[in-house]
């Protein structure tokens, strides 16, 4: 037999029990998120949270699942863990995630599906089936008599109709059912001589619903077409079948489509027209099951899952001029690169003109990944994009704006890591120094970073202030994954002022730079012989230190040890920028920041000789802020727009530096200095060095 039939390709948990499954159990998603592109005409928009694309409602360590998506790809929506069940989530570019909650505190919820514009959303609540809107909330649709489960499946295009199923609490009697404002909740009834009914798709005006139902005492299924003129209408079986189901219809209510057993036993797909009936679509070769999903707008383009002679489960696309080909099939013949996957497994949706492909596959990694494959338009609109893999290529976009404030770092905490008054040289006032520092980053990134600057001082005796005025370059070079590479480099100028405070062994100093770079990303895919997508935007970026150095506050032995702290705020500014290239193009909008850090340590110093002191530095840091700037644009995958909102990557709140220094005094108008760190995973780099000649003139 054939087990009923939903609109949703995901199975997904019930508030108390599961959805049944579809009619292809293997066909049942193993992704998280699922997108599914509208069957209208519209442009798909689409964000991705952190495994996490959309983000989650409670932390890290739980899980958030998308079930549908706008017909314009700007909303979201699904269910997220929480400590007590599963919560509903609404999520859109501008607002992130967003949990609805549950009709009765406490309950679990989920939702199953959303209208073309975003501003319905149905599911089920606790036991109750729920329509949620801005204006009203969630709201529950009862139940029919008798029943004491009600579940939400499909809404139509403007949100006014949903469909769906009730029941009773020992499955003895399961009903479709449609739901309006003016007349409630209606039951649809059965096929002759049945008790188990479901609704799982509508047309885009609410006026025709199918599913499947029981019939004649069996417990055999038959796909159904309603109408409020004649009711539930059986649709039939293929040739010699006894057992059908309806999975999708057309927008314009024209075509059906789900699957049939036939006179072999076998299950096939087929699609119905009012014309021709109920027509079988085959196989791929030497398969012997088979099932559609969806199809196009006018009907013309299906696509589906079917076993084949060498696999189990394969995505296929039908036309009614070519028949079913596999989509890898497809892809191949129209001269699409398909090396980023090892098989695409199942096709869950369809574009509305039929020319773009959603569903799952096995990525060459052997991961599960959803994917979107485009044939048609311009050549750079043809192609196939793990939607893994762009999230992937998209994230490595955040590195720019990071990178920023690791140069900034490097500027404060590496070559400008003690105040000018502390590196003291001869008794002239006026007085110079040349700088070069460089890092190396392992652990949060792979690259290096560096600088080199001049500057000169000159000492206002009569108030104890020394002011520095310097000028430096720093560029940060970071390999990115698939191949991705990211170069920030510029120049800066920055001011110092020292005051020794009178009479107190403290030294306060105040730290400002100003600086313009430019950068230069690449983002590169993991599907092989796919060109990157490459960029260029200039960045902004200013700092401002206060810190204050208690010096040689105690000794032990002949070590005087002098603790500190600072507090530095810095901000970063990246210009908007259109990429170039690759599958996916995109422009991004500009991406601000502002950090704050505070930092507390403590230096050992000792005399070796004359000429010779040795230095040791232990210090802790702690950012304020938790994560870095979010990267908003839009990318052209395979010719279609698809909006991103990529939360910026959290950032090490503390980490810990310890580090050695030499300096040599040559003569007493010039002092050489040698710095060595190692920090823990943080803002600084894992390891770095600097060197600076200091003078007296």
């Amino acid at each position: 037999m054939l087990t009923p039939l939903f609109h949703s390709a995901a199975s997904h948990p019930a508030c108390d029990e599961p959805f049944v499954q579809p009619v292809n159990s293997r066909g049942a998603l193993y992704l998280a998120v699922l997108i599914t592109l509208p069957t209208m005409g519209s442009a798909l928009t689409w964000a991705a949270d952190t495994a996490d694309g959309l983000g989650f409602l409670y932390g890290n360590n739980a899980g958030s699942y998308a079930y549908a998506i706008s017909a314009d790809g700007r909303v979201v929506t699904g269910y997220g863990d929480t400590a007590s069940g599963y919560s509903t989530f609404r999520w859109t570019a501008a607002g992130g995630i967003i949990d609805l909650g549950s009709i009765n505190n406490g309950e679990s919820s989920y939702a199953t599906a959303i209208n073309s514009d975003g501003s319905v959303i149905v599911g089920q609540s606790g036991t109750q089936a729920f329509r949620w809107t801005q204006a009203g909330g969630m709201v529950g649709l009862g139940f029919l008599s008798s029943a004491t489960n009600s579940e939400a499946i499909a809404v139509n295009a403007d949100g006014s109709v949903v469909a769906g199923r009730v029941r009773n609490s020992n499955y003895t009697n399961v009903q479709a059912f449609r739901w309006t404002q003016a007349d409630g909740m209606v039951g649809l009834g059965f096929l002759t001589g049945g008790n188990y009914s479901q609704a799982n798709g509508i047309s885009g005006d609410g006026s025709i619903l199918v599913g499947s139902s029981n019939y004649a005492s069996t417990n055999n299924f038959q796909a159904f077409r309603w109408t409020q003129t004649d009711g539930m209408v059986g649709l039939g079986f293929l040739s010699g079948g006894n057992s059908s189901g309806a999975n999708a219809i057309s927008s314009d209510g024209n075509v059906i489509v789900g699957s049939s057993n036939d006179a072999s036993g076998n299950t096939q797909a087929m699609r119905w027209t009012q014309a021709s009936g109920m027509v079988g679509l085959g196989y791929l070769t030497g398969g012997n099951y088979s099932e559609a999903y969806a199809t196009s707008a006018n009907g013309s383009v299906i696509v589906g899952f079917s076993n084949s002679g060498t696999s189990s489960g394969e995505a296929f696309r039908w036309t009614s001029s070519g028949g079913m080909a596999s989509v890898a099939d497809w892809l191949t013949a129209a001269g699409v690169s398909i090396a980023g996957f090892n098989q695409f497994s199942s096709a869950s949706g369809v574009s509305a003109d039929g020319n773009t492909v959603v569903g799952y596959g096995t990525n060459s990694s052997n991961r599960t990944e959803a994917f979107i494959a485009r044939v048609g338009g311009t050549a750079d609109s043809s192609g196939v994009v793990g939607l893994t893999d762009l999230q992937t290529s998209m994230g490595q976009t955040l590195a720019v704006s990071n990178q920023m404030e690791g140069l900034t770092t490097l500027t404060m905490n590496g070559a400008h890591h003690r105040p000018l008054t502390e590196m003291a040289v001869g008794n002239s006032r006026s007085c110079g120094w040349v700088s070069g520092d460089a890092g190396r980053y392992y652990r949060q990134a792979n690259g290096y970073t560096g600088l080199a600057e001049v500057g000169a001082c000159h000492d206002f005796e009569e108030h104890g202030v020394r002011v520095g005025l310097g000028v430096g370059s720093s560029v940060s070079d970071l390999k990115l994954e698939n191949k991705g590479h990211s170069r920030v480099d510029g120049e800066y100028g920055l001011a110092e002022v020292d005051w020794q405070l009178p009479n107190l062994p403290l030294l306060a100093s105040l730290l400002g730079t100003y600086g313009v770079w430019n950068a230069d990303l690449r983002r590169g895919y993991a599907i092989s012989g796919t060109a990157p997508s490459t960029g260029s935007t200039d960045i902004t970026g200013y700092s401002l230190r206060a810190r204050l150095d208690w010096q040689n506050a105690f000794h032990v032995g002949q070590v005087g040890f002098s603790p500190r702290l600072a507090y530095t705020i810095y901000r970063s500014e990246v210009d908007a920028y259109q990429e170039k290239g690759g599958s996916a193009p995109a422009s991004f909008a500009d991406q601000n920041h502002t950090g704050r850090e505070l930092r507390g340590g403590l230096t050992g110093k000792y005399a070796l000789s004359d000429k010779t002191t040795l230095l040791a530095h232990a210090e802790v840091a702690h950012r304020f802020d938790q994560r870095a700037a979010n990267v908003v644009g839009n990318i052209n995958a395979l010719g279609i727009g698809i909006g991103v909102d990529i939360r910026g990557n959290k950032i090490a709140q503390n980490w810990v530096r310890v580090g050695a220094e030499l300096d040599y005094r040559v003569n007493n108008s010039n002092l050489l200095n040698l710095s060595t760190f190692i920090a823990s995973a943080g803002q600084d780099p894992d390891i770095s060095a600097a060197l600076s000649w200091k003078m007296a003139f």
